[in-house]
C-alpha cells in the first residue's frame, strides 16, 4: 500500500462515480477520492489532502486546465514524481500543483499546466497495469469498431459535416479510372479525420462556398469513386492495415492515397511496395533490418509488394496530413500512455497527447 499527499480538498460527489463508457465492461470502478485542487495558478496554495491505503495497480485521473486528462496507474505516478532524495517505496508521495511536458515552452505557458483535480479510481484490474492490461483494454475499444473498404459520399444529414459510409458490395469499381482512397489516424475514423472535407464549417480564411466546392472536385478528379479503410489502430499495425487495404482494392486499380496521421504509414507502405524496376525489390535492405532490428519478421512486406504486384495495382498519387515520418511509440508497455490517448480523443478530439516530463 501507498500513501499520497494531493494538493487539494477532497469533495464528496453527488452521484455515484463512472468510468467513462468506452471502458464499460472492460474494467469495474470500486469507489473513486475525488479532489479539487485549489491551487490553480494561485489560490490557497497550502491546501493538501493525505491518501492512504492505495495500491500500485489503482489509477489515477489528472485533470488539468483545459479539461486535458492524463491517466496514471499509481507505479507509474511515483516514478514519473517521486524525489531522488530517499527510496521510492519508503515515502509519501506529494503530488505537484503543475506539470510539465517534453518540448513545452514554458515561457508561454506560464510555467507549466495547472492541476485542476485528481481522482483515485479503485478499479478490478487483473493483474499488473502494464502492457497486457493496456493491450487488453485497447482490445475491448476496438472490438466495437466496424472495419473495411467502403464508398464514400457527403452525409445528407443536416448540421455539421459528414461522410456517408456504405459497402463496396457486387457494384464493380472502373479500374481504367483513378480512384482516391482516405485513410484516417490513430483512435478517428474516416469521419474524424475527413469530415470537413465534405463542407462547413471551415476553420480559416476561406468562405463556406470554399469548403462546399471541396467535394465535388475530388469527385471531379477522382471518377472511379471515392473510398476509404476503416480500420483498427492500436491492436492492429500498420503493415496489417496496409495488407488489409491491399486485399481490399481491385485488381488493376489506379489508386491515389489520401492520409492523415498514424494513416500516412499504412499509405506510405502500400505507395513503398509498389515501386518498380528497383534492383532490391520494393523494400531493400535498410527496410528489412529496420525490421529485424525492431524484433519483427520481414516477411510480411514481401508479402505486401508481392500482393500489390500480383494485382496490378498502381499508386499513383501519396498525400500524407501529419504523418509521423519517423514512426510511432503508441504501442506503449505505461497504462496512462494508452489511456490518456483513447480517453481524450474521445472526449476532446483535437487534444493530443502529453506525456509527464517533470513536476
Amino acid at each position: 500500500m501507498s500513501s499520497f499527499m494531493l494538493p487539494g480538498t477532497q469533495i464528496e460527489m453527488g452521484s455515484v462515480e463512472e468510468l467513462p463508457a468506452e471502458l464499460n465492461g472492460a474494467l469495474e470502478l470500486e469507489r473513486s477520492v475525488d479532489i479539487l485542487v485549489a491551487a490553480s495558478r494561485g489560490g490557497d496554495a497550502d491546501a493538501q489532502t493525505p491518501i492512504d491505503g492505495i495500491d500500485e495497480n489503482d489509477v489515477v485521473e489528472i485533470e488539468l486546465e483545459g479539461g486535458l486528462k492524463i491517466w496514471q496507474s499509481v507505479a507509474d505516478i511515483r516514478a514519473d514524481f517521486a524525489s531522488t532524495d530517499r527510496s521510492v517505496s519508503e515515502q509519501t508521495l506529494l503530488m505537484p500543483k503543475t506539470l510539465t511536458f517534453e518540448g513545452m515552452d514554458t515561457s508561454r505557458s506560464g510555467g507549466g499546466y495547472a492541476v485542476e483535480a485528481i481522482k483515485i479510481l479503485k478499479t478490478n484490474f487483473a493483474g499488473k497495469a502494464d502492457e497486457m492490461t493496456a493491450l487488453a483494454l485497447a482490445k475491448h475499444i476496438e472490438s466495437k469498431l466496424t472495419t473495411g473498404f467502403f464508398r464514400c459520399a457527403v452525409g445528407r444529414t443536416t448540421g455539421a459535416p459528414s461522410l456517408d459510409l456504405t459497402s463496396v458490395g457486387d457494384k464493380k469499381i472502373d479500374t481504367k479510372k483513378p480512384m482516391l482512397v482516405l485513410v484516417h489516424g490513430t483512435f478517428s475514423s474516416t469521419n474524424g479525420s475527413f469530415s470537413e472535407l465534405a463542407g462547413p464549417p471551415y476553420h480559416g480564411t476561406k468562405t463556406p462556398q470554399d469548403a462546399q466546392d471541396v467535394w465535388p472536385k475530388l469527385s471531379a478528379a477522382f471518377p472511379a469513386e471515392i473510398f476509404a479503410l476503416e480500420h483498427k489502430t492500436v491492436t492492429v499495425d500498420p503493415v496489417q492495415n496496409a495488407l488489409d487495404l491491399v486485399k481490399a482494392l481491385p485488381k488493376g486499380a489506379r489508386v491515389s492515397l489520401m492520409s492523415h496521421s498514424r494513416g500516412g504509414m499504412v499509405a506510405a507502405l502500400v505507395a513503398r511496395a509498389a515501386r518498380l524496376n528497383t534492383s532490391d525489390g520494393a523494400f531493400d535492405h535498410t527496410d528489412r533490418q529496420i525490421f529485424t532490428k525492431a524484433g519483427r519478421s520481414a516477411e510480411s512486406l514481401d508479402v505486401l509488394s508481392a500482393g500489390i504486384a500480383l494485382k496490378q495495382i498502381k499508386i499513383e498519387r501519396l498525400i500524407r496530413i501529419a504523418g509521423p515520418l519517423r514512426g510511432t511509440t503508441l504501442a506503449s508497455k505505461r497504462l496512462d500512455r494508452f489511456l490518456s490517448i483513447a480517453l481524450n480523443t474521445f472526449d476532446c478530439p483535437s487534444s493530443g497527447f502529453l506525456e509527464p516530463m517533470a513536476a
